[in-house]
């Protein structure tokens, strides 16, 4: 990534060679502009699929409790939950 290494790797084939410099360049453009792009879309992606599931299962555990605590308040089951349930 940092291609700190570069010229340990290239300069013994671009000295026997000159045109190795094309496969060098053309393959560090691939990898910096096309590799690292994808690599990071896939985990952006991840990320973002994974908060998301988060948010539904938190809605729907909200919502279950939300409906438990009614049907705990709701004595009489009348759907309604009067003054006195919640005061006592």
């Amino acid at each position: 990534i940092t291609t700190a290494n570069y010229p340990d790797v290239n300069m013994p084939s671009y000295n026997e060679n000159r045109g190795t410099i094309f496969f060098f360049i053309s393959f560090m453009l691939f990898a910096f502009f096309y590799v690292m792009n994808l690599v990071l879309a896939v985990a952006v992606n991840a990320y973002d699929e994974s908060i998301e599931e988060r948010k539904s299962s938190r809605a729907k555990l909200s919502k279950d409790l939300l409906s438990e605590a009614f049907t705990l308040l709701d004595h009489k089951d009348k759907n309604s939950i009067s003054r006195d349930s919640i005061m006592h």
